[in-house]
């Protein structure tokens, strides 16, 4: 279950790791993932590396990304001669595009 904890200047959001991955118990040192830092001003900020990849990704498979739009084949981590890149796009009659999210 994921809560809200107050610490001094905000609040955090921790969210709690299914412990149904044996490897994934072996390696962890905690129970949760600190995710979300909420501001005193109530901006909440995540602080999960892991969340603007998979928020790109949600917006382009429902090609939802203004700019995008012509790009209907998304492939996630495509090799590249130095290592992978975030995305790699396709679509008709347009060029491939390569993304990475920063």
């Amino acid at each position: 279950m994921d809560h809200f904890y107050s610490v001094r200047g905000g609040s955090v959001l921790l969210c709690h790791v299914a412990h149904f991955c044996i490897d994934n118990r072996k390696s962890r040192h905690t129970n949760g993932d600190l995710t979300l830092v909420q501001l005193p001003n109530s901006i909440l900020v995540c602080i999960d590396s892991r969340v603007p990849e998979k928020l790109v990704a949600n917006g382009l498979y429902a090609n939802a990304v203004s700019g995008l739009k012509l790009y209907n084949h998304v492939k996630r981590q495509p090799k590249i001669p130095s290592g992978r890149l975030d995305f790699l796009l396709h679509g008709n009659g347009t060029a491939p595009c390569y993304l990475e999210e920063e």
